[in-house]
């Protein structure tokens, strides 16, 4: 078997998660951890992009209107500006601003 047969591609998740929104998903759908613990696909994904600085899902997910980046996350209440501020990131910060102002309190 050769190289090129022997490796796994790892799964485009952008994309299925692009097929999804295209065809209709909530990109405001919590996750499926335990109760209390939910948190949006947003922020779940920025979660994920600040370890592995891959923002294509946060970026694919604040391209659609529907979705909502204040919802308030179930354990701690923070909404994903919270979570950019605390992160430092002022990259993400400025997105989300522009994406909905009315996240400032």
């Amino acid at each position: 078997m050769s190289e090129s047969e022997s490796t796994v591609s790892p799964p485009d998740l952008t994309g299925a998660l692009k097929k999804l929104l295209d065809q209709g998903a909530n990109p405001n759908f919590l996750s499926t951890e335990d109760v209390g613990e939910k948190r949006t696909l947003l922020a779940l994904s920025i979660g994920e992009a600040l370890q592995t600085e891959d923002w294509s899902r946060v970026d694919l997910l604040l391209k659609y209107p529907q979705t909502n980046p204040s919802i308030r996350n179930e354990k701690t209440g923070e909404n994903c500006l919270d979570l950019a501020v605390s992160a430092d990131n002022l990259e993400l910060c400025r997105k989300l601003l522009r994406f909905k102002p009315e996240l400032v309190d």
